[in-house]
């Protein structure tokens, strides 16, 4: 974590939130952002300065009046959370009533509130980045972080060529070994190992597309690191979860919160 004062989430009381249909996905996103300090900073400073829509009705001031819910109490708590309402808002999707991913709503809420901070012309320049817009609003400094992938012909061999990408999720495949449960920075080590012919890519020392072997890294780290682990082949191995992550070349992390399904 980087910004962000813990007052401020202790001042959010443990309090559920009522489902809508089967919004728990929806509703465990809200309660782990809700606790993320640099997350209720940002929401609850962007509502108190006056929001450009119409009585607050953009997506960060869903989640701040989702706080202010909680906060109330009584009939507040138990009210349909603002978030939940406008979950059309941000994806059709989401309002069928259905279970969704949560990974998949927190990333379309990220991708939503990216735009509006556009829109409302809060962003700066951001060249060199693989990313929709070569623009960073408080969406990519809060939960993005650059990942370099180097790739090298496995045909010629030439030189080592580097590509730079903006990402909001970390995605971790976790494996049955032995001595236990992997741990979170056990498999963001396995992941920077090389992969050799992983992909397929124009070479312009052969001039055409060959296969490449590639590495990669993250090379800028997140103030708020979501990770995400995905498990393949109706395989489940367990994930032992570290309270302080410690990865070398990343800040040291603590650990906000866990959705498991």
């Amino acid at each position: 974590l980087g910004p962000g004062s813990w007052e401020t989430v202790r001042e959010v009381p443990l309090r559920g939130l009522r489902n809508v249909g089967n919004t728990c996905f929806l509703n465990s996103v809200a309660q782990v952002l809700m606790r993320t300090p640099a997350m209720v900073e940002w929401v609850m400073h962007h509502h108190a300065q006056g929001c450009l829509h119409e009585q607050g009705g953009c997506l960060l001031c869903a989640v701040a009046l989702t706080v202010k819910q909680i906060k109330q109490g009584g009939q507040g708590a138990r009210s349909v959370p603002v978030i939940a309402q406008r979950r059309a808002d941000v994806g059709e999707a989401f309002a069928d009533g259905e279970q969704h991913d949560a990974v998949e709503f927190f990333e379309q809420l990220l991708a939503n509130v990216r735009e509006g901070e556009i829109a409302a012309n809060r962003f700066g320049i951001w060249g060199g980045i693989q990313i929709d817009r070569s623009v960073a609003t408080h969406a990519e400094r809060l939960f993005g972080f650059v990942r370099e992938t180097r790739r090298r012909c496995t045909q010629c061999r030439g030189p080592v060529r580097s590509w730079f990408s903006c990402e909001h999720v970390l995605r971790l495949q976790p494996r049955i070994v032995a001595g236990g449960a992997m741990t979170v920075a056990e498999m963001y080590l396995e992941s920077c190992a090389p992969v050799e012919g992983g992909e397929d890519v124009v070479c312009p020392v052969c001039e055409r597309t060959t296969s490449h072997e590639s590495q990669s890294r993250i090379k800028s780290a997140p103030n708020v690191l979501v990770v995400q682990m995905r498990r393949i082949g109706g395989v489940r191995p367990g994930v032992d979860v570290e309270l302080q992550l410690d990865v070398p070349g990343l800040p040291a992390m603590e650990l906000i919160g866990v959705l498991y399904h």
